[in-house]
């Protein structure tokens, strides 16, 4: 992830710092930043109210934390699941999915509320399945095929990759700092 994101940030000249650390114990101190980001760190925890509380910490008055939780549950990522299946069956050897923990939007803010967020708000987000491995070309064709939805979904719907949460494969977890 450092890597791809190292990479962005080159491609389009921007400049970055990047650190990686704990997440629950950041090298920073309090009140560093305007927006604190994470994207899928805290589904694979049982007990996540260290790394809110840490995040309340170095955001400054005003600030936000916006982040991606890609829990465990019934979704549209059945699909890949199948297709996991059948390329065990075939005798590929997968990498298992890492273990992540069931817990609902509400549940994480909650959390974030306790942590000392407020306006504390969830969106269900992406309808589509994300299949891995898959070769980068079928990648492609995937890319492709659910922008094309995503354009037509955006001709019903105000925001098209906002779903239901049946249907979502993650949400959003947005908090603001007074």
């Amino acid at each position: 992830a450092m890597d791809l994101a190292r990479a962005n940030f080159s491609y389009f000249n921007e400049p970055a710092v990047f650190s990686v650390s704990d997440a629950s114990a950041l090298p920073f101190p309090d009140a560093s930043f305007d927006v604190v980001t994470s994207i899928g760190l805290m589904e694979h925890l049982d007990d996540y109210s260290g790394i809110l509380k840490e995040a309340y910490r170095v955001i400054k008055p005003g600030g936000i934390m916006i982040q991606i939780n890609i829990p465990k549950k019934k979704s549209i990522q059945i699909l890949n699941n199948m297709y996991r299946y059948v390329l065990t069956l075939s005798g590929k050897q997968l990498r298992p999915d890492f273990p992540r923990n069931t817990d609902i939007p509400e549940t994480y803010a909650l959390s974030a509320r306790e942590a000392g967020f407020v306006d504390v708000a969830t969106t269900n987000v992406n309808p589509f399945p994300l299949f891995v491995p898959v070769p980068m070309s079928v990648d492609r064709v995937l890319a492709r095929v659910y922008r094309l939805i995503l354009s037509l979904r955006s001709r019903l719907f105000s925001y098209p990759f906002e779903t239901s949460y049946g249907l979502s494969q993650c949400h959003f977890l947005v908090g603001w700092k007074k």
